[in-house]
């Protein structure tokens, strides 16, 4: 009986000890607006079922995260910030003339951070992308 209790008290630890082990991270997708226009962000998320996406106004001034995972995985992970084309576009509304200039399918346009690190390389990041007025022409 006791060999018994010490079996699975053996296996109970090697399971905790290997599930500890997966490194847990935090990834967001924000959208700054720090233009005197309000923008509509149109966001499809049919292609990123884990992902919770949203779609909806960032006021002028404002920031919105448009775009959230939390699960396994690594900051490093999410480091290509760019999406695929047509999941993100930008309208201005009252101004049909105006377009956004940032594309969200080029990397360089979004800014990466790392916003904490833990175990295994685990942690929070963020992807940004900054709308000024200088970006909508």
């Amino acid at each position: 009986m006791n060999y018994r209790k010490l079996q699975l008290i053996l296996v109970f630890m090697t399971a905790l000890l290997l599930t500890a082990c997966d490194p847990a991270v935090e990834f967001e997708r924000v959208i700054e607006n720090r233009s005197s226009y309000d923008i509509v962000i149109l966001s499809q998320d049919s292609l990123y079922p884990a992902y919770n996406a949203d779609s909806g106004m960032v006021h002028a001034g404002a920031t919105r995260v448009i775009q959230q995972f939390t699960g396994i995985g690594t900051v490093s992970k999410f480091s290509y910030c760019g999406v695929g084309e047509g999941e993100i576009r930008f309208l201005v509304p009252g101004f049909d003339s105006l377009e956004v200039t940032k594309d969200p399918t080029i990397n360089d346009d979004w800014n990466y951070c790392i916003l904490e690190v833990t175990r295994f390389q685990g942690g929070a990041c963020r992807c940004s992308l900054i709308i000024s007025d200088a970006t909508i022409e």
